[in-house]
């Protein structure tokens, strides 16, 4: 098949790429939606984003692909026409991301699919040197909520950083408990305090000193840290990330920081409670449904890393 690939044009392309859009989350499902003013919004310096056509076919647009610019880790997507698949669009679009990644100096891309994708997707990936690298879930709270007190082992301490109210603690808990772990910004890079400060003062909903919790080994160690957020649109309460550094994943923390966040959750005004993780294992994972968590497909994310090979 005769493929051209070209840079999206946002003064002629918005129509015929807000339809190739809707045709792919009509078959896929994914519960992700591309808007007019996204693509007429696009940053060109940060975002390359190019499209597929079909000269034989009057230039049917029928792939495209992104990349965001980033040195260190960039993000990206492939998407073909479902009526279009596994005939070499995906192929030459990644190509054109291999191509822009090496004249970017890019060292590492990432993409990232819903679990319920299409059930190819993960040779596609493998076939191009791509290797799954984490998952990200975010869980929905039980209609019935569980009526459970937080257990910590013997020994335990827990303070909010209301109580500790020393920023290079909770940077240190951050990065203690989740640098190994996929799809956190501490994994990609040492949070810094300065960073820490600067997120703390941008988003005061997604930082709230009582809704932070660390946790203390009985040698004074960090050893957890889970947060409690408030997001809007629609509004919704969410026990983010329950971390636990790593010499301490085998005393059972994890349920006690979930049930830790669902209690705080339960202090704050109306909206659906979520549970969101990163890097999460499967164990992990089956412990939160195992206490009444439900994970729907979309929700599910699947991200594959490749480390790109520069000339």
């Amino acid at each position: 098949m005769n493929v051209h690939i070209r840079a999206f044009d946002v003064s002629t392309d918005v129509p015929d790429l807000l339809a190739l859009c809707d045709a792919i989350e009509q078959h896929d499902q994914t519960h992700e939606s591309v808007t007019e003013a996204d693509l007429l919004n696009e940053d060109s310096q940060s975002k390359a984003h190019w499209v597929a056509l079909l000269p034989e076919e009057g230039n049917r647009m029928v792939g495209h692909a992104w990349l965001l610019k980033n040195p260190a880790r960039a993000y990206m997507l492939v998407a073909a026409h479902p009526d279009y698949r596994r005939r070499g669009i995906g192929t030459a679009l990644l190509q054109q991301i291999q191509q822009a990644c090496q004249e970017l100096g890019i060292r590492q891309v990432i993409a990232f699919f819903p679990a319920n994708c299409c059930p190819f997707v993960e040779g596609f990936m493998q076939r191009h040197g791509f290797r799954l690298a984490g998952q990200n879930r975010q869980f929905s709270a039980p209609t019935v909520l569980p009526n459970e007190a937080p257990q910590w082992p013997a020994g335990f301490v827990v303070k909010t950083y209301a109580e500790v109210n020393q920023v290079e603690v909770l940077a240190a808990a951050f990065n203690r408990c989740y640098g190994d772990r996929w799809g956190h910004h501490e994994n990609r890079e040492t949070l810094t305090i300065e960073q820490l400060q600067e997120h703390m003062a941008a988003y005061p909903d997604a930082f709230i000193p009582d809704g932070m919790l660390i946790v203390y080994a009985p040698d004074g160690a960090i050893a957890g840290t889970v947060s409690g957020r408030l997001l809007q649109d629609p509004p919704r309460r969410v026990i983010d990330s329950p971390g636990v550094a790593p010499q301490y994943r085998a005393v059972g923390l994890h349920r006690p920081l979930v049930l830790w966040g669902l209690a705080w959750c339960q202090t704050r005004p109306a909206g659906a409670i979520e549970l969101a993780t990163y890097g999460d294992t499967a164990s992990e994972a089956a412990l939160y449904e195992s206490m009444g968590f439900t994970l729907e497909p979309y929700n599910h994310w699947l991200e594959y890393v490749l480390d790109v090979v520069t000339a």
